[in-house]
């Protein structure tokens, strides 16, 4: 583990909430619980530079048939706030071209609480 640890957040308010938006040295971040676990970005977006974790988390359309709409991955997908282009939040990935994605930082889990290495 190399970095400086920061408090993020208990763990089970950030279960209860799904996100948590916090700041270290003026750069907002974004907690996200997805899946049973812990996924933090910063929260710039590749496009704009927006704050794109403060955008709303769902899910998304999946491939389907012409006419046809399947929508899945709820609570998985984030949706910047600007021009709702569409991340994974398991990944950071943005969906329309998987070479585009999010900073992604490590989450440490200890004595119930969450933490980043920045």
């Amino acid at each position: 583990m190399s970095g400086t640890k920061h408090f993020v957040a208990a763990l089970n308010d950030l279960e209860t909430s799904g996100k948590v938006l916090f700041t270290v040295d003026g750069n907002e971040y974004g907690a996200f619980y997805v899946e049973q676990g812990v996924h933090i970005y910063r929260s710039v977006c590749p496009h704009r530079g927006v704050s794109v974790c403060r955008g709303l988390v769902g899910g998304t359309n999946l491939p389907s048939n012409v006419y046809e709409y399947e929508y899945g991955r709820e609570q998985q997908i984030l949706r910047c706030p600007l021009h709702a282009w569409e991340f994974d939040l398991l990944t950071g990935q943005f969906l329309l071209d998987p070479k585009v994605k999010l900073k992604k930082y490590e989450a440490v889990i200890e004595e119930g609480n969450v933490f980043v290495i920045l």
